[in-house]
């Protein structure tokens, strides 16, 4: 189906929603081989909305909690954005280049902001 191509997938089904019973339904699906469609020995998926609603609202509280945490700890003060802006971009940082690399080994924290400073210079040849 087109939908099944659009975005690469082996299989798809398309789910409406039943107002009378408060469920999500579907009795057509596209497993790769031949579309079935409504025939009485097809399968039905039956969900109920309500619950399938608050299960998607959970997540999407947790995803939002998770940014405003990640947000709050990828910020600094203005002196520390200043300071910064003083220091400039090394030619080269001798560890990155190395496979085994990783900022975690860092003990340094001040100098991971200069590090990704270096790489974005490094990948996509930025100037200040």
């Amino acid at each position: 189906s087109y939908a099944k191509r659009l975005v690469n997938a082996d299989r798809a089904a398309l789910f409406l929603v039943d107002r009378l019973t408060h469920q999500l339904y579907s009795s057509i699906f596209d497993n790769g081989g031949a579309t079935s469609a409504g025939a009485e020995s097809t399968p039905q998926i039956r969900y109920l909305f309500d619950a399938l609603y608050d299960k998607i609202r959970r997540s999407e509280q947790k995803y939002k909690v998770a940014l405003e945490v990640l947000t709050y700890h990828n910020q600094c003060t203005e002196a520390e954005f200043e300071d910064l802006k003083e220091e400039p971009i090394p030619d080269m940082i001798e560890s990155i280049p190395r496979f085994e690399f990783t900022d975690y080994l860092e003990n340094d924290n001040d100098k991971k902001p200069m590090m990704s400073l270096y790489m974005f210079k490094d990948l996509f040849g930025l100037s200040r």
